[in-house]
């Protein structure tokens, strides 16, 4: 459908007097239907159906059938129904008028600017109006003077003006003006009186309607005063002084107030005998001056906190409707800047010393300072009189700082762990260290780790620049003996940094505490980057396991899993590791559980942590995994809720920067935005997940039937062989797609929520491909449950909505969107995303580098990180091991020359 052939949605704008503005429609071509039921007309468009108008007019109510302006005016329709759905319904749209909100009537205004509206007034058609900017209109009221008053009319007499909710609309014979609100409020209710004719003043009410009517319409209305002189009917301005006296210990106010010569008591309600009064800015210091004196309305104030929010921020706002005059008596009363700090610091037997004898607080105001920081008060009054505000960065540094420790007198003891924290004030100049220290001093490389010499054990090539920084990063902890979490982004390669610091000689035996999934890759890293090392996959029966931790002395890696761990940890008891290492250690989130318990009684020289997402729902996650590195550093629980955060969930900044100085230093994060450079372009990783419990049963089941009916001797053609084979590869993915009744564990697909809740949280885009459409309306269930959005794109997706999606996806900030393979492997552009999950991986290299390609492509600006899922032991890591042999392979499931040979098949189920 082309040109004249389009159909054409003309809105019709109605005003009628006393209710907000609303829009009838009508459709066709040359010839226009109404539209009777604007609800049934947009239930059409989202169905696409074919609508019958009358004799003349019959179409297919989709974006072809309709002109483009006509589905810009759709699109705003669509947007405003979807608003009323979402508030409870759509009941305003159930009939041919749409009346508009304030915000709607800015958003419909905006489509028709430069353009013309047909316009109906009081329900009659009254022609058109276009629409123009109106910021220099200036709507003009004439004004005559009669024997005993004056005469006003507005010159435009058939005239609106109407509110939105950023504009207002100046509505004359021939157009409609866009204005700022500030015509609405001072110009609104004179037309509304104007609209019905003239209105006459008298020569007793002008004073007063000058002042409050037009002298406050200001530059909005443009007067005619036929060359009369109105200046003599403006009132004197309102003038008002407060006067402070008292001491430093209570305070006294006095308001003095007049109009010209004439003073006036507005605190005692005097009305006086002024024909004028400026009511509002009257009002506005009397509500100023209840905000900041407590007994208004006496203006007297006795406690210090009253006090210093007057002088913080109330004699400030006071200012602005009065001038202000403060007796000599209370000149020492000020908020003052922070004194100077200077503290010796010395560091010795694990203890760390901070004497502030030299400081310019006594020992009583530090006291103050430490209690003014715990509680709610924002100040500490000095013994002058004068106030030390605690926001300000150096009080906050110090006040932080006190409460880290123990103080004896003008001395704070802490553990030698924070010394980073120390060295960091000293660094941003909160603290200044005495003449005998020197920065950097008691933290080892903490400033210049990147300088720092490492020798990377023949993996300086592999690592890539960022990887060596975090490698010295993790050293230099390690030389301190302090602990730290490695929190780069998803696919930043924190095991391989992780073993390359456990490639250096270390004196023991060191431990890897990670997902049960995990443990595979762990021991395949190892066996890749530092295969002069041991390691030992901690897995099995419980026999098997006993076995294995009572001879750990001979390996220099042991791996083993959270839930194994618990289980055995009575076993490793007694047992000192070099070095502990708890992988994706959002693990022990939630301190209370029994992993968190069972891991922190793990005993080691240096901890580490690695997690791409330390926090995910809320503080006491952080808390949890320093509770594991360093116990104590962040206090008890209770202790680190009271003090950062039951104030930071409510907001408290200072609370937040607090916390943040005091763990910046054992936390590295590093985004894939910001190492985009030393990325490569795309990063493909093969993820081996084991088949447990209940699907490693159900599996081990089918193979066996499967074996049993080859072995039996009865010829197999292909399709029944391949058959078998998907069946398998249906368990590996899920076993609900062979057994709806099957309620055991997923390996694979706990995997794939885990790395599809991760890209969400850390700002991702993934794309995740499966073969088994089945397969794909599974994740979806399951992304619906932890509240992620997503798209679908399947075979049966038809274009038009294939387009739609694609593009959404690209521009909005939607993390997931879940792909039939076969729909998804050539032909669309996705470079919003960087993730690629291969669900299950097609056998074919060329299909999937294919789906890959997606968004791996000209335009990706983002590295792209791929993973593909695969279940060990299982049929499909028998046919990746195949497929790295042959080449061939990548004819598995297509008939041609190609494809294997049956035997080979075959050979995969034995």
């Amino acid at each position: 459908m082309l040109g004249d052939d389009r159909v054409e949605l003309e809105p019709i704008f109605c005003v009628t007097e006393g209710v907000m503005p609303y829009l009838r429609f009508k459709v066709g071509r040359s010839r226009r239907y109404g539209i009777k039921k604007i609800a049934d007309f947009l239930s059409a468009i989202v169905s696409a159906s074919t609508v019958r108008y009358g004799a003349g007019l019959k179409f297919r109510h989709n974006e072809a059938s309709f002109t483009k302006e006509s589905n810009i005016l759709i699109g705003f329709l669509l947007k405003c129904r979807k608003d009323r759905l979402s508030l409870g319904g759509i009941a305003s749209m159930n009939k041919d008028e749409f009346p508009l909100t304030f915000g709607e009537l800015d958003e419909f205004i905006s489509l028709y600017f430069g353009k013309s509206l047909s316009y109906y007034e009081n329900n009659s058609l009254a022609g058109v109006r276009k629409v123009f900017s109106g910021e220099d209109i200036r709507p003009v009221v004439s004004i005559k003077e009669e024997q005993n008053g004056y005469t006003m009319a507005a010159v435009t007499q058939k005239s609106h003006i109407l509110e939105g909710r950023s504009h207002c609309y100046y509505i004359t014979e021939n157009c409609i003006y866009r204005c700022g609100l500030r015509l609405w409020e001072v110009a609104a209710p004179l037309f509304a009186a104007l609209k019905k004719g003239s209105l006459f003043v008298s020569k007793s009410d002008m004073p007063v309607f000058y002042n409050n009517v037009l002298l406050q319409a200001g530059e909005e209305l443009s007067i005619d005063a036929d060359g009369i002189d109105l200046s003599g009917f403006e009132a004197p301005a309102f003038t008002a002084a407060l006067y402070l006296d008292g001491d430093k210990e209570i305070l006294e106010g006095t308001l003095k107030c007049s109009y010209g010569d004439t003073e006036i008591d507005i605190i005692a309600g005097d009305i006086g005998a002024l024909t004028y009064r400026d009511w509002e800015t009257e009002n506005k210091l009397k509500t100023v001056l209840a905000r900041y004196f407590p007994y208004y309305p006496r203006l007297h104030i006795t406690e210090n906190a009253d006090i210093y929010v007057l002088y913080k921020e109330g004699l400030e706002s006071i200012y602005n409707f009065a001038d202000i005059f403060i007796s000599e008596a209370l000149s020492p009363v000020k908020i003052r800047k922070a004194p100077r700090v200077t503290a010796g610091i010395r560091l010795n037997a694990g203890l760390l010393e901070l004497d502030f004898s030299n400081t310019d607080y006594s020992e009583q105001e530090l006291k103050a300072l430490t209690a003014a920081y715990k509680g709610e008060n924002k100040y500490v009054r000095l013994s002058d009189g004068s106030f030390i505000d605690i926001s300000d960065d150096s009080v906050g540094a110090l006040s932080n700082l006190l409460l880290l420790g123990d103080r004896k007198g003008k001395k704070l003891i802490l553990p030698a762990y924070y010394a980073p924290v120390v060295e960091e004030k000293i660094r941003d100049g909160y603290l200044t260290a005495d003449t005998d220290y020197h920065y950097g001093r008691m933290v080892e490389g903490f400033e210049n780790y990147k300088k720092m010499d490492f020798d990377f054990a023949g993996l300086d090539k592999t690592l890539r620049s960022y990887q060596k920084e975090g490698v010295k990063w993790l050293k230099m902890l390690k030389n301190n003996r302090l602990g730290g979490i490695l929190a780069d982004d998803m696919g930043l390669g924190k095991t391989l940094q992780m073993l390359t610091i456990l490639s250096e000689h270390n004196k023991g035996v060191s431990i890897v505490v990670c997902p049960t999934s995990l443990i595979i890759n762990w021991g395949k890293e190892a066996e890749q980057f530092t295969p002069h090392l041991k390691t030992l996959q901690v897995m099995g029966s419980t026999k098997d396991r006993t076995e294995m931790i009572a001879a750990i002395k001979n390996y220099d890696i042991v791996i083993t899993s959270y839930e194994l761990f618990k289980r055995d940890e009575h076993l490793y008891s007694g047992i000192e590791f070099e070095i502990a290492i708890l992988d994706e250690a959002q693990y022990i989130k939630n301190h209370e559980t029994k992993n968190a318990r069972a891991v922190k009684k793990l005993s080691a020289v240096h901890k580490f942590a690695l997690t791409g997402t330390p926090i995910e729902n809320s503080l006491s996650e952080l808390w949890s995994i320093f509770d594991f590195l360093m116990p104590g550093y962040l206090f008890s629980y209770g202790k680190f809720r009271s003090l950062y955060e039951a104030d930071i969930v409510k907001g408290n900044a200072a609370a937040a920067l607090d916390l943040k100085e005091i763990v910046r230093p054992f936390i590295l994060r590093r985004l894939k935005s910001t190492v985009l450079k030393e990325l490569p372009p795309k990063t493909e990783t093969e993820m081996t997940i084991p088949l447990c419990d209940e699907q490693k049963e159900i599996y081990s089941k089918h193979l066996a039937i499967i074996k049993k009916s080859l072995e039996s001797g009865e010829k197999k053609d292909r399709i029944t062989i391949l058959s078998m084979i998907t069946k398998l590869r249906q368990i590996c993915c899920d076993p609900t797609l062979t057994d709806e009744n099957y309620a055991g564990n997923s390996e694979k697909l706990e995997i794939c929520i885990n790395l599809l809740k991760n890209t969400a949280l850390t700002g991702g885009k993934a794309l995740m491909f499966s073969q088994f459409t089945s397969m794909i309306k599974i994740v979806a269930r399951k992304l619906d449950e932890e509240n992620i959005r997503y798209f679908i794109l399947e075979g049966a997706t038809n274009k038009k909505e294939r387009s739609r999606l694609i593009e959404k996806f690209n521009s909005d900030d939607t993390p997931v969107f879940l792909i039939s393979l076969r729909a998804g492997g050539t032909g669309i552009n996705l470079t919003g995303a960087d993730t690629v999950i291969h669900y299950d991986p097609w056998w074919n290299d060329p299909v999937m580098n294919q789906a890959t390609d997606r968004a791996y492509r000209i335009g990706q600006k983002k590295s792209v990180q791929v993973y593909k899922l695969i279940m060990k032991d299982s049929i499909e890591e028998k046919i990746v091991t195949l497929r790295q042999k042959k080449s061939a392979l990548a004819g598995l499931f297509v008939d041609d020359e190609n494809a294997l040979p049956i035997g080979d098949l075959i050979n995969l189920l034995l």
